[in-house]
Protein backbone atom coordinates (compact mmCIF):
# COMPACT_ATOMS: atom_id res chain seq x y z
CA UNK A 1 0.00 0.00 0.00
CA UNK A 2 1.34 3.66 -0.90
CA UNK A 3 0.86 6.04 1.89
CA UNK A 4 1.35 9.83 1.72
CA UNK A 5 4.12 10.68 3.76
CA UNK A 6 2.61 12.57 7.02
CA UNK A 7 6.06 14.95 7.79
CA UNK A 8 6.09 15.53 3.57
CA UNK A 9 2.52 16.64 2.91
CA UNK A 10 1.47 17.75 6.21
CA UNK A 11 -1.78 20.19 5.61
CA UNK A 12 -5.03 18.06 5.32
CA UNK A 13 -6.41 19.02 2.27
CA UNK A 14 -3.35 18.70 0.15
CA UNK A 15 -2.83 15.23 1.46
CA UNK A 16 -6.60 14.49 0.85
CA UNK A 17 -5.81 15.50 -2.98
CA UNK A 18 -2.38 13.43 -2.76
CA UNK A 19 -4.06 10.34 -1.31
CA UNK A 20 -7.02 10.66 -3.89
CA UNK A 21 -4.50 10.55 -6.83
CA UNK A 22 -2.51 7.91 -5.53
CA UNK A 23 -5.40 5.48 -4.92
CA UNK A 24 -6.98 6.15 -8.30
CA UNK A 25 -3.77 5.86 -9.70
CA UNK A 26 -3.24 9.43 -11.43
CA UNK A 27 -1.51 12.40 -11.80
CA UNK A 28 -2.29 15.28 -9.17
CA UNK A 29 -2.62 18.43 -11.27
CA UNK A 30 -1.11 20.83 -8.49
CA UNK A 31 1.10 23.88 -8.44
CA UNK A 32 2.01 22.77 -4.33
CA UNK A 33 6.21 22.25 -3.75
CA UNK A 34 5.28 19.91 -0.79
CA UNK A 35 3.39 17.56 -3.06
CA UNK A 36 5.81 17.57 -5.96
CA UNK A 37 8.45 17.07 -3.31
CA UNK A 38 6.52 13.90 -2.15
CA UNK A 39 7.82 11.70 -4.86
CA UNK A 40 4.23 11.49 -6.02
CA UNK A 41 3.32 11.81 -9.75
CA UNK A 42 2.23 15.39 -10.56
CA UNK A 43 1.47 17.42 -13.79
CA UNK A 44 2.35 21.54 -13.65
CA UNK A 45 2.68 23.44 -16.27
CA UNK A 46 4.17 27.26 -15.39
CA UNK A 47 3.15 29.50 -18.34
CA UNK A 48 5.69 31.89 -17.52
CA UNK A 49 8.32 29.26 -17.32
CA UNK A 50 7.51 27.70 -20.59
CA UNK A 51 7.85 31.32 -22.03
CA UNK A 52 11.76 30.97 -21.90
Amino acid sequence: MVTVPRDQVADMPDRIVAATGVYFNVPVVRRDGKIRAASLLTIWYHRRLALR
